[in-house]
């Protein structure tokens, strides 16, 4: 059985074309790779993608090029194990956040696991969904510029009629989004989600009154636009020193709350349900406790758009669980942990001095963000049966763009061509430094590769 057969395994969402998908990836999957691709092995003649899985390619045994980046499905499954609870403890669906990956065979296992659709930030992006096979996608952006919307209105159009969704937050916005999309000459109507922000946040209607103003201007855009619900992003709401505030995003959620029923009561939404959707990988308790609250005249969709689950990480998400389990300590008990499953890999590249190591993984190499990357364990060839858990006291303090600076005491136990296995903080900026990425069982054997489309 190859990579994509597994990783489709499962019920396929009703916002996927199944084998719209499973033909496209395994289209993908023929398509030949290369030592010109970066994570390919060098000194390797072209191979299909799907012969990958059959090389039993090892990186520990040295088969693998360093740096590399790889994702341990043991982790990818508990994921979407640990999702499907959350989503059935709160009657929730899901449109993850298909940019945080780019990465069609991770879709493919999300919508094996049943989620309404995917959720990206382009037009370009929602090019590449409907070409591996999904039909409902949220653009969870302000799409502005006659060459996005001329592109969205071609794939309503399209093979497998998808659904597009996207949002607006402004009486300007919603008139050059009308006028693009008269522009392009379609006679099927956009669906539209109104944005709730939140102040000195990212885009959305700052207060109800915005929203008010919105909701008088829509009649004079049918035909172009139709309200198909709200939307909302609290991951973003921080103490002024950057902490989570519970208390900020419950009063953000009392304004969606208004606007959602302010839209109910002027018979705003033209659609046969209303789609309430946030969410980003912060506050899973808050937001489904806040979207399940809602109640509407009509019948509701309500989705959470979280991403980063899918490979959690080493350091932000971890912060967030752990308010997560002091705010809710028996939801925390009962979904249990997320897994770091995306990691870099490196090599120990020189011992310049005592006390400072150089490795072979920069910025070119891993996202930096929000934190550096995280040496967690190391590997010596012939020397040690397994990786083992480095020290605590083993950093990185700096990247290059093809250098890591790892920090040890004098007296450390590192030599030049030791491994080095880093965790990463917020994945989204690392899957975007890598065209190719393997999949590895516990045993860190290659189980195939999966490409991306950043």
């Amino acid at each position: 059985m190859t990579l994509t057969s597994h990783l489709l395994e499962g019920s396929i969402g009703p916002g996927f074309d199944a084998d719209a998908m499973r033909a496209a990836l395994e289209e993908l999957d023929r398509q030949p790779i290369e030592a010109l691709t970066k994570g390919f092995p060098p000194a390797q003649g072209s191979m299909p993608l799907g012969e990958i899985g059959n090389r039993n390619w090892n990186l520990l045994a040295g088969d693998l090029p360093a740096p590399l980046a790889v994702l341990r499905k043991s982790a990818l499954d508990h994921n979407a194990r640990w999702m499907r609870r959350l989503l059935d403890r709160f009657g929730l669906l899901l449109a993850p956040h298909a940019k945080t990956t780019m990465t069609p065979h991770l879709w493919a296992q999300q919508a094996a696991n049943g989620c309404w659709g995917l959720t990206v930030a382009t037009a370009q992006q929602a090019e590449v969904a409907v070409a591996f096979g999904c039909r409902n996608i949220l653009i969870a952006n302000q799409v502005t510029g006659r060459a996005q919307v001329r592109g969205i209105v071609a794939l309503n159009h399209g093979p497998g009629d998808p659904e597009i969704y996207a949002l607006v937050d402004s009486l300007d916005g919603l008139q050059a989004l009308s006028d693009d999309v008269a522009q392009a000459g379609t006679e099927q109507p956009l669906s539209i989600l109104i944005e709730i922000g939140f102040e000195n946040g990212r885009t959305g209607c700052r207060t109800l009154e915005q929203v008010s103003r919105l909701l008088d201007a829509l009649p004079s855009h049918q035909g172009r636009l139709r309200l198909a619900g709200i939307a909302g992003y609290e991951g973003m709401i921080a103490t002024a020193d950057g902490a989570e505030d519970g208390a900020a995003v419950e009063a953000y959620f009392d304004r969606f709350a208004e606007a959602v029923q302010l839209a109910d009561r002027r018979n705003a939404f033209l659609t046969d349900e209303v789609i309430l959707t946030a969410g980003g990988s912060s506050y899973y308790d808050l937001v489904g406790r806040r979207l399940g609250e809602i109640s509407l005249s009509r019948p509701t969709i309500k989705i959470l758009r979280s991403g980063c689950y899918v490979t959690h990480d080493c350091g932000t998400y971890v912060a967030h669980l752990d308010e997560m389990k002091r705010r809710d300590p028996a939801l925390a008990k009962d979904l249990g942990l997320l897994e770091p499953a995306l990691f870099v890999c490196c090599l120990v590249q020189s011992v310049p001095e005592p006390g400072l190591a150089l490795l072979t993984m920069g910025k070119r190499d891993v996202g930096f963000d929000l934190h550096l990357p995280q040496p967690l364990w190391r590997y010596r060839a012939f020397a040690t049966a397994r990786p083992e858990p480095v020290p605590k006291d083993w950093t990185i303090t700096r990247l290059n763009d093809q250098h890591a600076y790892l920090s040890v005491p004098p007296d450390a136990d590192i030599a030049v061509g030791d491994l080095i296995c880093c965790g990463i903080s917020h994945p989204c900026a690392t899957f975007d430094r890598w065209r190719l990425i393997h999949v590895v069982d516990d045993a860190w054997t290659s189980l195939g590769a999966v490409p991306t489309f950043f």
